[in-house]
This record gives structure tokens, sequence and C-alpha cells, in this order.
């Protein structure tokens, strides 16, 4: 999960395992430090390649869904690393 300002406020386990670090280390960093995410029109675009924290890259494909509350937008950032492709 990323807040509206970009950091991260939210890792699953298996985001853990792909980006090499625990979500107590992810928590507040930027997610453009792991993959490039952007708004094309109403809606959001993922780069597709991801960076580990040790600083390799891997292969990924995703969606990003925008949630609202009230005075607060947070995305869901689903990725996938495809690597074995």
């Amino acid at each position: 999960v990323v807040e509206d300002d970009g950091g991260i406020s939210m890792l699953n386990p298996a985001a853990e395992r792909a980006f090499g670090l625990s979500e107590r280390e992810a928590i507040g960093r930027r997610f453009d430090d792991f993959c490039d995410v952007h708004r094309d029109g109403d809606g959001f675009v993922l780069g597709d390649e991801g960076r580990r924290h040790d600083g390799s890259t891997f292969p990924v494909e995703g969606t990003v869904s925008r949630v609202h509350l009230p005075g607060r937008e947070f995305l869901t950032v689903i990725l996938r690393d495809v690597s074995a492709r």
C-alpha cells in the first residue's frame, strides 16, 4: 500500500521477499525507490522493472488501484515478478 505522498505504508510477505527488505524497513520509504509509477489521466501506469533493496532489478507487471478515504488517497499496488517468463 502506497500513501498519496508516495510513501510505502504496508508491504506483504511476498513483497518483502521480492524486494529484499522487511515491511518495517520499507515503511516510509518512497515507492519509486522500488518501481516507477505515474499518473496517466485518471489511471496509473507502472514501469516494467522492479528494483530490489540491493540495487538489482527484475521484470514486473502489475496493477494499481486507487482507494479514497476522507481527505486521503492510497494506492494498492499489486506487482508480479515475471522473471520466469
